[in-house]
Order: C-alpha cells, then sequence, then structure tokens
C-alpha cells in the first residue's frame, strides 16, 4: 500500500474503496480484511451492516452541494 498518505488516523477516514464492488454487487474479502487492519471492523462485526455503513460515510465525506 502507498505510505505518501498524509498522516491522519484510518480509523476516521471513510473508505473510499467500499464503493468499488465487484460484479456481484459486493465487495470482495479484501476490503474486509483490509478494514479489520486498519482497526475500522471489529472482527465479529457483520460484513453487510460494516460495508453499508462505510458507503454512507464515502458517501457523507465527497458530497458535492449543489447551488441554484
Amino acid at each position: 500500500w502507498p505510505t505518501s498518505f498524509p498522516a491522519r488516523s484510518a480509523t476516521s477516514t471513510a473508505m473510499l474503496s467500499a464503493i468499488a464492488i465487484g460484479v456481484s454487487g459486493h465487495p470482495g474479502d479484501n476490503f474486509f480484511k483490509f478494514a479489520k487492519e486498519l482497526g475500522k471492523m471489529k472482527p465479529e462485526e457483520d460484513k453487510r451492516k460494516f460495508w453499508k455503513k462505510e458507503c454512507q460515510a464515502v458517501y457523507e465525506t465527497w458530497k458535492v452541494e449543489i447551488r441554484g
């Protein structure tokens, strides 16, 4: 993994990879493995619920307000 990102807590940053899904319509096992390595996902946490929560965090983080 790249190491040139600005220093900040991995647990406080939405995982942009949550929206990069496979043909199955769900993220692959490596998404969950990485989330656990980052300390974002607990070992016993439900994968589907965690994924949905991360998707919402990504959408909230990257939303753009449109001025009319």
